[in-house]
């Protein structure tokens, strides 16, 4: 809770806010560009604005803003206006016109310690869980707390205390709303359950982040173990928090869609390798340019080096300087000269393309040429009679 006596401690307070404004502005992380994709189907884009800085700190502009102290309005220059002024504020609350609790949220070293760990980075293995929160469902246990959030992205350190961000849709982005600290004890815990009861919760499968402005990107992602863990973390707190659903729906098919494309590759190179055996057994060539496409598309490098290194191996104890030519350069010569007669047919296709085009502007000069031809004759008629006239 809040405790301002002493302007010492009131000093180091506005340090504090400083020092990891500062940080900020240094790393600019207000251009930084957040997409968690999350294992339910959504994906989440925000950014921690300029404009919603004063409030996660827990500073109170709309406050400030309204003893006109300040002459500027918009959120974050008004927020280091009053970090530039912070001595005349105090004198201020001295003289009893203001107040600190109307300043500061009576949470504000939480939210401090929140500021600076959730700004700074993200990774799929530190978020806890995220919270679909649904508003409607609070009032199914009599509970009367509200959030104006859609969704609580929760972040667990190494001593198992939560930092929770709130998010508010606006549809295309999200943007910070509001930010909590669940300490690791039995209080917090059931202030937990509260906001968690009857709601729905998921994990976060990837995270992308980018900054246009320094060029940084960064992309992790889960893999199939870890989302294994995921859901037996999520699974715990189902069973401590009443009415808790799990949905990870959208990463299984994902997962499903995976493993079932997995099978179709081990059916097709059981076949290729039976074909490969036969052929082997015959000592005759694999003819791998004969096989489709799409097939051959599918092939790892591994398999085509073996299929030629097996082709190039029945050509080792022949006397013939034609065969010597191993089948491996004939292949690669066939697949150059494909790939010069494929350039060749789209260069004859782009050829027609242009040759349409060019017969149509005829067409339409044609069609100019016809109407300024019988122009040219009504105007002949009108010369024609004015001179029998």
């Amino acid at each position: 809770m809040l405790s301002i006596t002493t302007k010492s401690e009131y000093d180091e307070l506005i340090e504090q806010i400083g020092e990891l404004i500062k940080e900020y502005e240094e790393n600019n992380l207000y251009h930084n560009e957040y997409q968690f994709y999350l294992a339910s189907g959504p994906t989440l884009k925000f950014t921690f604005g300029e404009q919603n800085i004063g409030h996660l700190l827990g500073i109170n502009l709309d406050y400030l803003r309204a003893t006109n102290l300040f002459k500027n309005k918009d959120a974050y220059s008004l927020l280091k206006e009053f970090l530039e002024n912070s001595y005349t504020v105090y004198r201020q609350v001295q003289a009893g016109r203001m107040s600190f609790k109307s300043i500061f949220s009576d949470y504000i070293t939480d939210k401090l310690e929140i500021f600076k760990t959730v700004s700074t980075y993200f990774s799929p293995d530190d978020i806890e869980l995220v919270c679909q929160y649904d508003k409607s469902k609070i009032y199914q246990s009599g509970d009367e707390q509200d959030y104006p959030c859609d969704y609580f992205i929760v972040k667990k350190n190494n001593k198992g205390d939560l930092f929770v961000l709130g998010l508010i849709d606006k549809g295309t982005v999200c943007f910070p709303m509001t930010s909590m600290l669940f300490q690791n004890d039995e209080k917090q815990t059931e202030k937990l359950k509260r906001l968690l009861q009857n709601q729905t919760i998921t994990y976060v499968n990837t995270i992308d982040i980018s900054n246009p402005v320094t060029k940084f990107e960064n992309k992790n992602h889960v893999n199939l173990l870890q989302s294994a863990k995921k859901i037996a973390n999520l699974k715990t707190y189902r069973n401590m928090i009443a009415g808790v659903a799990i949905d990870s729906a959208y990463q299984h098919q994902y997962i499903i869609n995976g493993y079932l494309q997995k099978q179709e590759q081990l059916k097709l190179y059981k076949n290729l390798f039976e074909q490969l055996k036969t052929k082997m057994l015959a000592q005759e060539f694999f003819e791998l340019d004969q096989l489709d496409q799409e097939v051959r598309a599918c092939l790892d490098p591994e398999w085509i080096e073996l299929i030629q290194t097996y082709n190039d191996q029945l050509c080792v104890n022949t006397s013939s300087k034609t065969v010597q030519e191993t089948y491996t350069n004939l292949l690669n010569g066939h697949l150059e000269l494909s790939s010069e007669i494929e350039d060749l047919k789209e260069q004859l296709k782009q050829s027609k393309t242009k040759q349409e085009q060019l017969l149509q502007q005829v067409a339409q000069l044609q069609v100019q040429n016809a109407a300024y031809e019988n122009f040219q004759s009504q105007i002949f008629e009108v010369v024609e009679k004015q001179k029998k006239k």
